[in-house]
């Protein structure tokens, strides 16, 4: 049978009911809502969009690069073989 010293002992490691429910109402009011997660996805969602943006326009750039090399190479070969 459990003694009253060690009842004392056991609420002073455990949390009691009310200790518990304090904790979990300061979890609650610092857990994120719905709404701040709408928020989070909606910048990734603009973020990605303008990494998309970027990556097409470095393949466009990357492109024309290719084709100016490849008119400089057909052109130098021309110009050798007229030499």
């Amino acid at each position: 049978m459990l003694t009253k010293t060690d009842i004392n002992k056991l609420v002073e490691v455990f949390a009691t009911k009310d200790e518990l429910h304090s904790e979990l109402g300061k979890i609650r009011e610092e857990m994120a809502t719905k709404g701040h997660f709408n928020k989070v996805m909606d910048k990734l969602d603009s973020v990605l969009t303008e990494v998309k943006d970027i990556r097409q326009e470095q393949q466009a750039h990357y492109s024309q690069h290719d084709r100016i090399d490849n008119r400089l190479d057909l052109l130098e070969t021309r110009v050798n073989h007229l030499e």
